[in-house]
């Protein structure tokens, strides 16, 4: 399994082995790849108050949104 660039809360790798359960802990668990992590939470994603509608090359915007930076 991929969990690759996310944020563990920790950059210490034996912290962030500790919150996954895979194969090091249960033979018939599967294998996660978490590296390489993140070293600080990412940026929120903005909330979806804009819909585009995208048809035959027209786009039309029918809200708005608000993008905290």
């Amino acid at each position: 399994m991929d969990a690759t660039n996310n944020y563990w809360g920790t950059t210490v790798e034996s912290v962030i082995q500790d919150k996954i359960y895979d194969r090091s802990d249960y033979s018939a668990y599967g294998i996660v790849y978490y590296s390489p992590w993140l070293t600080q939470p990412a940026p929120p994603i903005p909330e979806l108050a804009t819909l585009f509608l995208i048809s035959a090359g027209i786009v039309i915007m029918v809200a708005r949104t608000f993008f905290k930076i």
